[in-house]
């Protein structure tokens, strides 16, 4: 019996060490959920984009205020 509980133990030893150098599932399948959102919001902002224009995707409603020195979001 202790044998067998041995061997079971040693198996999963090599399982988790498999694991620590494939890496995991869970974690590779939540990076591929983010780039997925992330690729997402750039073709909605892309869309939005008129040709010519800049626009400020934290805050839609600000305008881009130019003067003779640089210019920024008021």
């Amino acid at each position: 019996m202790d044998d067998r509980i041995k061997e079971l133990a040693d198996g999963c030893e090599e399982v988790d060490k498999s694991e620590r150098v494939r890496g995991s599932r869970a974690r590779v399948d939540k990076q591929l959920v983010r780039k997925q959102t992330l690729r997402q919001r750039i073709r909605e902002t892309l869309s939005a984009f008129p040709d010519d224009k800049s626009i400020n995707t934290t805050d839609p409603g600000c305008a881009i205020m130019r003067s003779p020195r640089d210019s920024h979001a008021s």
